[in-house]
């Protein structure tokens, strides 16, 4: 026979029992199931979070006021009274209010005296209704 001793071979056929009963996959699927819903909880706050963060983004943008006035911009030029942070605002509200479709994408990488030129044609490109055109790239300063 068996070296097992009594004890043992019980405990062996409790093991085979409980697993034959699915106990331990129904513990596991209990906690899988935890685990989705806490998955879903995270992912609905971040979502919320989002929304409500682009809805702030949106209502700061509404907000905000533009310098149109194209002599001035001209005249300054790319000097420190105008902060990189400030040209990035007015892009941003060409791009999104102003409907400006020729504003390129890397904007925010550029140096300031680059987003400064873009920004002066963005205005220029809406002072002239052109903004939504497609392709009403380059206008000379």
């Amino acid at each position: 026979m068996s070296q097992m001793s009594l004890e043992g071979r019980q405990h062996l056929r409790m093991v085979a029992r409980e697993r034959d009963e699915g106990q331990a996959d129904a513990k596991f699927r209990l906690a899988q199931a935890e685990a989705d819903i806490m998955e879903a909880k995270e992912r609905r706050g971040a979502a919320e979070k989002a929304k409500v963060k682009a809805a702030k983004q949106q209502a700061d943008l509404e907000a905000f006021e533009p310098d149109l006035d194209l002599k001035k911009l001209q005249r300054t030029g790319p000097t420190k009274a105008i902060t990189v942070k400030q040209i990035q605002d007015q892009i941003k509200w060409h791009r999104r209010i102003g409907g400006d479709v020729n504003i390129p994408k890397n904007v925010d990488r550029r140096k300031k005296e680059g987003a400064w030129a873009i920004m002066v044609q963005a205005v220029q490109r809406h002072l002239s209704g052109t903004s939504a055109e497609k392709g009403n790239l380059f206008i000379t300063l």
